[in-house]
């Protein structure tokens, strides 16, 4: 659980899965002197490589095989089950067996923080931190955009005693840009869908974020057999380095690639077929000239520069609904029956609109108010009646 801030791994993870390879292994000591292999990314490239190497020289008679094409699909398919198959895998925690909790906390943990008491109530606090952003994202809203979980692993639900005398706070903060939000989640092998210069610092050694992007990183098995299952221990990047580094590429962002990376305001599309087009046709005072500017394909860039006079049209009153929450628009964008500029510049071209026929607004966001859990006034619940279709017979 957590808001898309810059607590998120790095974006290294998507490269794939990993199978644990004998020739690279680092491990840790739990309390009963047992290792914990931790699989190298390097070695799982080698395991599969050399797997991939075999499939040539082993596998029975080709001869016997109809379709030579199939046996040689169905080889490498193997081989790649087995590279991302592990059976030596030791599992150092061993639930249930004595002690399984201290192996757990030293095993992940480290032996410092994993015998200390005040770091196991670290975990508790920033796991119980995520359990109360979650239930605030789904009845309230996103308590926080740059909260996130500081660690691989959590800690046992045993552990989650005492909840109601932890101090719970959150710091709203505000959403990444689109560019930034990418950045610190792609991995490197995304890097050409990314602007020039992002893609500069995501592959390029000297990058001042190089760091953000490893192409070596370990990952632990934590007990299981297959590749799919194991964690994937990358570094957690620093927000405050991304969003530096991206305010000093911003002036060489192109005009289109600047409004990609700001964050915009919900837009509302209704045809002139719907009952609601009628509601929205005075919204604009000027109609002519919202019709001027629809037909500028540059309009998109310079929107917030518009000299425009808006009327703003409450659709439904935040009073009286079931949950309060009212529903206002301004800014008509494309008035109808007007000629509509080139939305998008594509190589192809999509061409102007010629009579448009759908009206895009603003919406505008109802002030936050709490959630109530009930039916809309006026709802018809259905009579409690059994039908055929809800008859079980055994």
């Amino acid at each position: 659980a957590g808001g898309a801030g810059g607590g998120a791994s790095a974006g290294a993870a998507a490269n794939g899965g990993a199978g644990a390879g004998e020739e690279e292994k680092a491990s840790e000591e739990g309390d009963d002197g047992a290792a914990a292999p931790i699989a190298s990314k390097k070695a799982k490239r080698s395991r599969i490589s050399n797997a991939a190497k075999s499939v040539v020289a082993t596998g029975g008679d080709a001869g016997e095989v109809e379709d030579v094409a199939d046996y040689l699909k169905s080889a490498v398919n193997m081989a790649m089950r087995d590279a991302q198959t592990a059976d030596d895998v030791v599992d150092d925690v061993r639930l249930g067996d004595k002690g399984w909790k201290d192996r757990y906390y030293l095993s992940k943990f480290g032996a410092e923080n994993g015998a200390s008491a005040e770091f196991r109530q670290t975990i508790v606090q920033a796991y119980a931190e995520g359990l109360m952003w979650v239930y605030k994202y789904y009845y309230c809203g996103v308590a926080s955009w740059d909260w996130f979980y500081p660690f691989h692993y959590a800690p046992f639900a045993s552990d989650l005693r005492n909840l109601d005398s932890l101090k719970i706070e959150f710091r709203l903060a505000e959403p990444f840009r689109p560019l930034d939000q990418l950045m610190g989640v792609l991995p490197t092998l995304s890097a050409h869908a990314m602007p020039k210069a992002c893609q500069k610092l995501m592959e390029d050694p000297d990058s001042p974020i190089i760091d953000f992007y490893p192409t070596d990183f370990e990952e632990d098995p934590n007990g299981k057999r297959f590749a799919w299952q194991w964690v994937v221990l990358l570094p957690f990047i620093s927000e405050e380095r991304l969003k530096k580094v991206m305010a000093e590429i911003e002036p060489s962002l192109s005009i289109d690639e600047r409004r990609r990376n700001s964050r915009g305001r919900d837009q509302f599309f209704v045809s002139t077929e719907q009952p609601l087009a009628d509601m929205l046709r005075d919204v604009c005072e000027d109609e002519h000239a919202a019709a001027e500017v629809a037909a500028n394909s540059e309009f998109r860039v310079a929107l917030a520069d518009l000299a425009l006079k808006w009327k703003r049209r409450t659709l439904r009153p935040s009073d009286g609904d079931a949950e309060f929450k009212g529903l206002s628009v301004d800014a008509v964008f494309s008035p109808y029956n007007h000629k509509v500029g080139e939305p998008i510049k594509l190589s192809g071209g999509l061409g102007t609109i010629p009579d448009n026929q759908v009206r895009s607004v603003w919406l505008i966001d109802p002030p936050e108010k709490p959630h109530i859990c009930r039916l809309p006034e006026g709802a018809m619940p259905p009579p409690p009646v059994l039908e055929a279709s809800d008859m079980h017979l055994r």
